[in-house]
């Protein structure tokens, strides 16, 4: 069960902006975390090193302290990008996956499954990188995949209190079956998502966008930016205006302002539920031809002329990939980063309507096909399939498609099948 534990709390001397104006900058510039009554984060060390966190599993954590404070998964607070966090999983976490209180450390290769709040919890000004990140929520539960904001702590400063939260993540699968929308933008943010993909099953949509202020620049701050995104956005479509002023037509115009290459309202094609289909795949191959307009561009000059998928171009962290998605073309359950010392992320298969398991070999089960078959059938990744006898997909329907008894019926093979 979640919340047999504490999680991991980890705490360094990086920038946060949660103080008053006369110290926010300085080393005095510091914060008491959450659960504690004598721990502080924060600083003026950019580059503070808090250690190094390398194919670690955070299971079943998030005690609550009192109600309404659940310890976090894992909390980053005012961590630095010395710090070292490469290959992490947060599993069954009562409250968020991770949180991020300010800092700037940077983080590859990172798993949330079943998460009990957010997922991405981002505050306090943190401007770290994030490049290879799947998330993946239990139906129904969980609020957001991110939820970003800055802090309103200092009225005279308000939302443009420095530093401005503002991520960067890079080549990321998002698929969200929470409460909530996947993506909640709060006041004051900024901030680059490029190669994603997001899947927001039912009617929550994809992106909510709280506060009319996220929809202005800060000086040396660019909006909201999202670039080779793929997403598809279920029934609750792609923008969601919340409790906020701005209408759905000014925050569209306000993230898509800074936006090239943004795919929305698509039906995803991702075998199973995780890897590259034949729509994601096209967000990069639509593009390709920009090459050499494009290799001129810079977000950070003010441009939104991004190469398709090539994130090195907004910082030098980043490794160069020429796909979308947290996982490269060609992986499958058995073949891909996360494979072996992750929990959770790769459901086991079922046969598909259409089949029946009819036995084990190899560890796998065997789904058998037999007779005719007279309505779509899918034969899905992860399993061994036998053909039982003659089988036939659909029956004569005739030269004019009207015969008596004839029936239409498409078989569909997955990759790796």
């Amino acid at each position: 069960a979640s919340g047999l534990w504490g999680g991991l709390v980890v705490l360094g001397k990086a920038p946060i902006n949660k103080c008053s104006n006369d110290v926010r900058g300085t080393a005095s510039c510091e914060k008491l975390v959450e659960g504690a009554t004598d721990a502080l984060m924060g600083g003026a060390t950019p580059n503070d090193n808090s250690g190094t966190l390398r194919f670690v599993r955070v299971e079943y954590a998030g005690y609550e302290i009192f109600p309404g404070n659940e310890l976090n998964g894992i909390t980053f607070g005012g961590v630095g990008s010395g710090t070292t966090v490469d290959y992490v999983q947060v599993h069954n976490n009562q409250d968020d996956c991770v949180e991020f209180f300010g800092g700037t450390v940077n983080v590859t290769h990172l798993v949330c499954t079943g998460a009990g709040d957010d997922n991405l919890d981002i505050d306090w000004g943190y401007t770290g990188k994030m490049q290879y990140v799947v998330v993946k929520q239990s139906r129904g539960a969980g609020d957001h995949i991110v939820e970003s904001d800055n802090t309103n702590a200092d009225a005279s400063v308000g939302y443009l209190t420095t530093p401005r939260s503002q991520p960067k993540i890079a080549n990321f699968t998002f698929l969200s079956t929470g409460r909530d929308e996947a993506l909640k933008y709060k006041e004051g943010v900024s901030g680059m998502y490029m190669n994603g993909v997001v899947v927001s099953s039912g009617d929550k949509g994809c992106i909510e966008h709280t506060k009319a202020e996220t929809l202005q620049d800060a000086p040396g701050y660019d909006k909201i930016a999202h670039h080779s995104v793929f997403m598809d956005c279920g029934t609750g479509g792609v923008y969601n205006a919340g409790d906020d002023s701005a209408t759905v037509a000014e925050l569209q115009a306000s993230i898509e302002s800074r936006t090239t290459n943004l795919v929305t309202d698509q039906t995803n094609t991702l075998v199973g539920q995780m890897f590259l289909g034949t729509n994601e795949s096209s967000v990069v191959s639509a593009f390709t031809n920009q090459t050499a307009v494009c290799a001129v561009g810079s977000h950070a000059s003010g441009t939104s002329t991004l190469c398709p998928s090539d994130a090195t171009q907004i910082d030098g962290f980043f490794a160069k990939t020429n796909y979308i998605g947290a996982f490269a073309p060609g992986s499958d359950e058995d073949n891909n980063w996360a494979a072996g010392w992750t929990k959770g992320l790769f459901t086991a298969p079922v046969c598909p309507a259409g089949t029946f398991e009819s036995e084990q070999l190899e560890g796998k089960k065997v789904c058998s096909v037999q007779g005719t078959i007279t309505s779509d059938v899918t034969l899905t990744r992860g399993n061994f399939y036998k053909l039982v006898g003659k089988v036939q997909v659909g029956e004569d329907m005739g030269g004019d498609g009207t015969k008596t008894g004839g029936a239409s019926a498409t078989l569909t093979i997955e990759p790796g099948v």
